[in-house]
């Protein structure tokens, strides 16, 4: 039973590194104590609660905000900023063309 359950697991996380790259990158801190993959520190039932009652917030705020449009203006605002420069002797922002 136990031999089943580490192949098991060893399965799940080679699937998990071919899924996400960050897991490879980040392997060697699996395990270590009081690092950021230690869970034993947290109460996963207060962490459920809290990750729920975000994301209900996240869902109520996306009703109110339209996603869309404040990515547009932050690629306007970015596209803005690439594209100007201040004119030192008057002060003026001037486009580049």
């Amino acid at each position: 039973m136990i031999f089943y359950l580490i192949c098991f697991s060893l399965l799940q996380v080679s699937q998990l590194a071919r899924d996400y790259d960050w897991v490879e990158s980040d392997k060697q801190y699996f395990g270590q104590k009081n690092g950021m993959y230690d869970f034993a520190e947290h109460n996963m039932q207060e962490v459920g609660g809290r990750l729920s009652k975000l994301k209900d917030l996240k869902d109520k705020l996306a009703r109110s905000v339209n996603t869309r449009a404040m990515n547009l203006l932050g690629k306007e605002e970015e596209q803005v900023s690439k594209t100007s420069f201040t004119d030192r002797s008057c002060g003026n922002v001037r486009n580049q063309s």
